[in-house]
């Protein structure tokens, strides 16, 4: 991946200006390793990244990838990797880091190092061809999220019924 990124790089510390809830103060995103609401754990006043970029979880669940558009600052060793815009999106990028099968590094606790990530190998086609490919995964993307609001449902709908005939 290094040679399709700008730049890999781990997060920090969390910061000393912090808050979970979002103030006039303390805006900006911070995001950690974690697949809950996205990796989002608070905001701070400052922030590291400011360009397009993808995260990928380093630790726990290995290499699960977002998108982030707006500026962040990345902690708790989450990596980033910010993409040569010239030569790959950054929505390809992360289903290309979704598609890859990271090995634990970590021992007894999962985790992902930048020199792992830097030597992953994926496949850049054309700009047009990558767009074509973004087109495709999103519309199943909705597709998926159509069908995920329907199964979750279910349970009350089935509630429903019980209550009704059975309560």
């Amino acid at each position: 991946m290094s040679q399709t990124c700008v730049e890999i790089f781990a997060g920090g510390d969390k910061p000393q200006e912090f808050s979970t809830t979002k103030t006039e103060e303390l805006y900006i995103p911070v995001y950690a390793n974690g697949v809950e609401n996205d990796g989002l754990v608070g905001y701070t006043n400052h922030y590291r990244v400011n360009q397009e970029a993808v995260t990928i979880s380093a630790r726990g669940t290995l290499g699960f990838a977002c998108v982030r558009k707006e500026p962040f600052l990345p902690i708790v060793r989450l990596i980033v990797a910010i993409p040569n815009q010239d030569i790959i999106k950054v929505e390809y990028l992360k289903y290309a880091v979704s598609a890859i099968d990271f090995v634990n590094t970590g021992g007894s606790i999962p985790q992902l190092t930048v020199p792992n990530v830097e030597k992953e190998e994926i496949v850049v086609p054309s700009l047009a061809d990558q767009q074509r490919i973004i087109d495709q995964v999103e519309q199943y993307e909705v597709e998926i999220r159509k069908a995920q609001e329907i199964i979750d449902s279910y349970p009350a709908r089935k509630k429903a019924i019980i209550d009704k005939y059975l309560n």
